[in-house]
């Protein structure tokens, strides 16, 4: 369970895959299962912040999310 934002990492490539996807006129999004918000693992303020990082590390790769889904 992520519930450390200095966790967050982008995996080699993504950004560049992401680009071409974003390029081709195709939205971006994360839909993402959080089991560990709903055991009380970590807290929403926690999630948010990971989702920050997210954002952060996409944007110094050029990339924008169109959206972040949590279940």
């Amino acid at each position: 369970y992520l519930a450390d934002p200095a966790g967050v990492e982008l995996l080699p490539g993504v950004g560049e895959g992401l680009r071409r996807l974003s390029g081709l006129g195709l939205g971006l999004v994360v839909a993402t299962n959080q089991s560990g918000l709903a055991r009380g693992y970590f807290d929403a303020a926690t999630l948010d912040a990971d989702h920050s990082r997210l954002a952060r590390l996409l944007e110094d790769e050029g990339v924008r999310l169109d959206g972040v889904y949590v279940c």
